[in-house]
């Protein structure tokens, strides 16, 4: 097993978000050969085409008795058993793309891992609007041959665009795509953007620092790659409730460093972020929200967590509640009554 360190990662933001700002502005300046060479950096796994691995038995039991552990820790979610009835909404200004932030449990990179930070970015290209919606790891969904597991398992078992489908399915979102970014490149990805700030709580200033010596302090705060990791998966000190929450302020946070940097910073934030990139996202779409990035710069995304949470009552996700949610939150379609 991998060091616990590297759990809770976030930063697939990074994905979306310098694909957008740094070539955005990049390609505005330079030519369609420089944007071409860009995008040639990403790892591309065309729909269709992902092979999922195969697990040896001794494999499979170890992975099938950490998600009993985590299911029984209370971790899980219950939900509807039923999908949502309604058609899958769709918008030729919006674009939803799913932002899966990945570990790995199984030595030796064989096993993809867990989609422990799950987000869906939305992005009008009308009118330059983003909205993040992030997805709690212990909703229970259907996983073929497993049954019902964790959503944040169903990656492991089942891949990419097995959770593109969960949410075409359960959630009535149309899904452009997936980006992935796993937890080894959150903190190269973090530095080389110089850090980013974010403000603090007293208390999560404490549990940030309490084994360095960063003099962290309640206000804004100044994060190396490190730091930014401590902060994307603390949840000791609250819930994974508030945890997400604090996945959306980096993605925030980046968003407003990757505006700040000039042209030669962004070149070179370009060629250390891109080849961690993975994707089934085609040069063509990637192309057509680079030249909508201008819209998007100096955006305040617009944030919302599913499920909806009503405090001192137990957690639970209604699929046909939270699709209706959704398609208000992102289409502004209001909720059926």
């Amino acid at each position: 097993m991998k060091n616990n360190k590297k759990k809770w990662i976030l930063l697939i933001a990074a994905g979306v978000l310098l694909i957008l700002l740094v070539l955005g502005i990049a390609a505005s300046k330079f030519f369609a050969r420089y944007l071409d060479e860009k995008l040639d950096k990403i790892s591309y796994t065309p729909t269709g085409t992902y092979v999922h691995p195969e697990y040896t038995e001794e494999e499979t039991a170890l992975l099938e008795e950490e998600s009993r552990k985590e299911i029984e820790s209370g971790e899980a979610i219950e939900t509807s058993a039923a999908p949502p009835e309604g058609e899958v909404v769709w918008d030729s200004d919006v674009i939803n793309i799913l932002l899966l932030g990945t570990d790995e449990r199984l030595p030796y990179g064989h096993d993809p891992g867990r989609a422990d930070a799950i987000q869906v970015i939305s992005l009008n290209r009308s009118d330059g609007s983003v909205k993040l919606s992030s997805f709690e790891r212990g909703i229970m969904v259907p996983v073929p041959d497993h049954d019902i597991d964790l959503l944040t398992h169903a990656f492991r078992w089942a891949g990419p665009e097995y959770m593109l489908s969960l949410f075409r399915d359960y959630f009535l979102l149309d899904m452009a795509g997936y980006v992935q970014v796993d937890f080894e490149s959150f903190i190269e990805i973090i530095d080389a953007m110089g850090g980013i700030d974010v403000e603090l709580t007293e208390v999560e200033a404490w549990a940030i620092d309490k084994d360095f010596e960063h003099h962290l302090s309640e206000g804004v705060n100044h994060l190396d790659g490190a730091l930014a990791l401590r902060f994307a998966r603390l949840r000791s000190i609250d819930s994974n409730w508030h945890r997400v929450e604090r996945q959306r302020s980096v993605i925030q946070a980046a968003m407003s460093k990757a505006k700040s940097l000039s042209l030669k910073e962004l070149d070179a934030l370009a060629d250390t972020v891109l080849p961690l990139i993975h994707t089934n996202l085609t040069k063509e779409q990637i192309s057509d929200l680079v030249h909508h990035a201008s819209k998007f710069l100096g955006a305040t995304a617009e944030q919302m967590t599913v499920p909806l949470r009503i405090p001192g009552e137990p957690a639970r996700c209604d699929f046909q509640f939270e699709a209706e949610r959704l398609k208000e939150f992102i289409y502004g379609i209001g909720i059926e009554k």
